[in-house]
């Protein structure tokens, strides 16, 4: 699956019995994102899961974001890194717009009323 092109960004989470640090190298060295020994509870598959598509996710993204910067600013790695800050979120609701926007044509709302 992993020499294929098209299948080489698909994560791979292995459900496996077998769970020796020699069948973890193996694993690894054919593909394999994460693995989850047996038994197991069903939810954690979906936590790994929803882990292995959030990060396939950013790996796009930063590729996309490849083609608008270079490397060698380092922005692609900065634009991408999380980072824990303050904010303030203000929020406002204007009386009567959603009715508006629902009557208004895509084109007519995004002009100047």
């Amino acid at each position: 699956m992993k020499k294929r092109e098209n299948l080489q960004d698909i994560p791979v989470l292995m459900l496996t019995a077998s769970d020796s640090s020699q069948d973890r190298v193996k694993g690894e060295h054919a593909g394999v994102a994460a693995f989850l020994s047996k038994p197991f509870v069903p939810d954690k598959v979906i936590v790994i899961a929803e882990k292995l598509i959030g990060e396939r996710r950013l790996l796009r993204e930063r590729r996309a974001m490849h083609h608008y910067l270079s490397d060698s600013t380092g922005a692609v790695s900065n634009i991408m890194r999380a980072e824990d800050t303050f904010a303030t979120v203000f929020f406002t609701d204007i009386v009567g717009f959603t009715p508006l926007t629902e009557r208004l044509e895509p084109v007519r709302f995004g002009a100047d009323q």
